[in-house]
């Protein structure tokens, strides 16, 4: 991750440098699947400004979603199967705080009020896990039948592609909206396993991203 960061941060130090391209701070809060989060990234604009790069950093907050892990059978040709969700829990600065980059495609543009946009965005995050064993009723409801546990911490790798709009509000300032598929995956610190079960998945599992925030345009392009 270290070498991801350092690269970026290279690209964008060697294309600063001209003032032919633009440069925007952005900032937005972003609701995914399995977390939500405020980020405060650095997008330099590329080839005329019909892509961008960008990279900043991003603060989790806790929240009550539940992302269900491994299903473990409770005994053998039981119908009813136990299962086990996971929550975010950060306490630490460190754990709520991340690492967001992406790129940016321009796919239509209004002169300088409005733009559609393409984008792929990768994140990173190390957070504590809650996890709490359970079933689901016949109204898919969670039925929790043991009390919270906590698995150690666990690393969050997210890839989304996605579509934006960016409109032109003030002079320099723009409202962004995004949506955005994508999947992630967590990885723990150790192996957990129950009935020969792994506690956390290990497979990519499906996620999506909504995002509204606000940009300020730091260099116009000439």
């Amino acid at each position: 991750m270290k070498n991801v960061a350092l690269i970026f941060g290279c690209i964008f130090l060697f294309f600063g440098r001209s003032t032919a391209q633009s440069q925007l701070l952005s900032l937005e809060f972003s609701d995914a699947s399995f977390t939500r989060n405020v980020n405060l990234t650095f997008h330099q604009s590329l080839f005329k400004e019909s892509f961008a790069l960008y990279g900043g950093v991003k603060y989790l907050f806790n929240s009550n979603k539940l992302f269900l892990g491994s299903i473990v059978g409770i005994t053998n040709g039981d119908p009813d199967e136990r299962y086990i969700f996971y929550q975010p829990l950060s306490e630490t600065m460190r754990e709520r705080l991340g690492l967001k980059i992406g790129t940016e495609i321009s796919l239509l543009k209004n002169d300088d009020r409005s733009e559609i946009i393409g984008f792929y965005d990768f994140q990173f995050s190390r957070v504590e896990l809650m996890a709490v064993n359970g079933g689901i009723d016949a109204q898919g409801n969670l039925v929790a039948t043991t009390f919270p546990f906590h698995p150690g911490g666990a690393n969050i790798y997210e890839h989304y592609i996605g579509i934006g709009v960016r409109h032109k509000i003030l002079d320099r300032v723009y409202l962004k909206l995004t949506a955005s598929a994508g999947v992630f995956k967590l990885k723990n610190e150790i192996d957990i396993k129950w009935n020969g079960h792994d506690q956390i998945p290990t497979n990519w599992s499906f996620s999506r991203m909504f995002s509204i925030g606000c940009e300020y345009s730091l260099r116009k392009t000439k």
